[in-house]
């Protein structure tokens, strides 16, 4: 396996972690102002940009490489591969599946989201981000700015 660009993983860290504070922020009711409530709304597209963004980095890490394909289906496909090739745990990979697979319905959707569509985001991608921590510990090291 190609080694990557540690660099560059801990940017994409970084970012997935950004997207991460701002979810959880846009998806507290209790912090909002009235003028803020729409914002909700965001919470789930920021968990699944957060999931995708976290991909990248065990990806630039473990390969030097993030997806860049349109489908971001692959990129599962892709962590799979690497979690073989090093022997890593894959089950977070689930999350990612799910949060990847509500993408177009956050982004684009015709139905409301609800407060049960923002719960489940948020739970998915927190389990998912617990899992790259445990599952690539390297990734939780370096500044996250």
């Amino acid at each position: 396996m190609a080694f990557g660009d540690e660099v560059k993983a801990q940017h994409y860290r970084n970012r997935a972690e950004c997207f991460l504070r701002t979810m959880r922020l846009v998806s507290d009711e209790s912090y909002l102002g009235d003028d803020l409530k729409d914002y909700i709304a965001s919470a789930p597209l920021l968990a699944v940009h957060a999931a995708i963004a976290f991909a990248d980095a065990i990806l630039v890490l473990k390969t030097g490489e993030r997806s860049t394909a349109q489908d971001h289906k692959e990129v599962i496909g892709k962590l799979r591969i690497v979690c073989g090739e090093l022997k890593r745990d894959p089950s977070g990979l689930s999350q990612l599946s799910r949060l990847i697979a509500s993408k177009d319905h956050f982004a684009y959707g015709d139905r409301r989201i609800t407060m049960t569509d923002i719960q489940s985001a948020r739970d998915q991608v927190d389990r998912f981000a617990t899992w790259v921590y445990r599952a690539f510990p390297e990734l939780a090291t370096g500044d996250q700015t």
